[in-house]
């Protein structure tokens, strides 16, 4: 009598197994309409970036060159004819005028990096290039933080280099000048009228 069958809790235990693979398919889907709007939004800050920028380029979690343009080649190695390939897997920090300026960007670019993953960064600063010839280029930077949660970390940059005249020398913004914003901020900014 104190005994319940099995056979009254079989359908109680199909009822709950059904539930729980409904609650999976859900949870995949949700993260699946989640990484197609993180990549929308990739997209749209390419373009945005692409837009405002002579020269675009990506930089892994170690600030290495991805995939790097005929633009970029043409700023950092302009006499060279593969710079493409010489580029790829290089340090971006590298190609900085000064140690310090290296320094600065790292923690710039780190400094976003400390943003909550969902909210990503996004963000501006000016820096010195140096090419491989030695020629000293000021360069407005803007860049938006990629990754987090289940990928690498990445960085999408758009460059605006302005060369000088050897007898200039060229103004340095101070860390009080960089701009940092989540990256929501920076898509609002980006498409308000």
């Amino acid at each position: 009598q104190g005994c319940v069958k099995p056979v009254v809790l079989m359908p109680i235990l199909v009822q709950m197994i059904v539930h729980a693979e409904h609650r999976v398919v859900e949870a995949h889907m949700i993260v699946q309409r989640a990484k197609v709007q993180v990549e929308t939004i990739s997209q749209g800050m390419s373009r945005m970036l692409t837009a405002l920028c002579d020269v675009m380029l990506r930089l892994d979690s170690d600030f290495c060159i991805e995939q790097p343009s005929g633009q970029l080649g043409e700023l950092l190695m302009p006499r060279s004819s593969n710079a493409v390939s010489q580029l790829a897997g290089r340090s971006f920090l590298n190609f900085m005028a000064s140690r310090d300026e290296a320094d600065r960007t790292r923690k710039t670019l780190e400094r976003g990096s400390s943003c909550a993953p969902s909210q990503g960064a996004a963000g501006a600063f000016r820096v010195q290039l140096q090419d491989a010839d030695g020629e000293i280029c000021n360069t407005e930077v803007f860049y938006v933080q990629l990754g987090g949660h289940d990928k690498p970390m990445s960085y999408l940059l758009g460059l605006r280099p302005r060369r000088l005249d050897a007898d200039h020398t060229p103004e340095r913004l101070s860390d009080a000048h960089q701009v940092l914003l989540p990256l929501h901020t920076a898509i609002a900014v980006a498409t308000d009228p």
